[in-house]
């Protein structure tokens, strides 16, 4: 990360050498870009992914600050001979990345979920938007469960009251929780009225009821 860091802001410097106004441009969007989401950070809960499209402007300088290197050393197998070590360098960390899960793995959540779970139990999603993804591969219908969705403390306790002796009350919480309720109160709420039988990937789930 420091020496693609390093080799962008030699990459702006050569932009304002090769043309003063393209360095502006790169200057003014990378820029503009952190304080748009810094504003946008107080409204919406802010991640990672939402700034991917900046990749096209800091590899664009990645690539300008090449001309640095050619102009101070002026021998094509060295320039070509950084690029083969960047690309050594990077392998490991790109054999780990494919050879594991990167996001959240719903598929083989939903398959341990049905073999958790027995009719009647609730399944809570922490915050409830994640519902998307899971049910893209879990169905409550067939597996003769209900399915809630909470955002805070309040919602949790009003679905957890409803259960009875016999049923348990699943809550699937991922790290969204932290964008979703950045109070903190569902989290607490969950630790102080559940216990966590596991985590898959980056989704945990609590437990509270018969299976306590």
């Amino acid at each position: 990360m420091y020496v693609l860091v390093l080799l962008f802001i030699a990459g702006i410097v050569q932009a304002f050498l090769i043309d003063k106004n393209k360095g502006i441009f790169l200057v003014w969007v990378t820029v503009l870009t952190f304080i748009i989401s810094y504003i946008l950070s107080f409204r919406i809960p802010m991640v990672p992914r939402y700034l991917l499209f900046l990749n096209i402007v800091f590899f664009i300088g990645i690539a300008i600050s090449y001309k640095i290197f050619y102009s101070l050393i002026n021998n094509r197998a060295v320039v070509y001979g950084f690029i083969a070590f960047l690309l050594i360098l990077s392998a490991p960390f790109l054999l780990n990345y494919y050879s594991g899960y990167s996001k959240d793995d719903w598929r083989g959540f939903s398959g341990i979920m049905q073999k958790t779970t027995n009719p009647g139990d609730s399944v809570v999603l922490v915050p409830g938007y994640i519902s998307q993804p899971f049910n893209y591969y879990y169905s409550n219908t067939t597996d003769r469960t209900f399915e809630f969705g909470a955002y805070t403390a309040q919602e949790l306790d009003v679905i957890d009251a409803q259960k009875n002796n016999n049923t348990a009350v699943y809550f699937i919480v991922t790290t969204d929780i932290y964008s979703a309720d950045p109070s903190g109160d569902a989290l607490a709420w969950l630790k102080e009225h559940t216990k966590q039988l596991g985590q898959d990937t980056g989704i945990a789930v609590f437990v509270s009821g018969a299976s306590v």
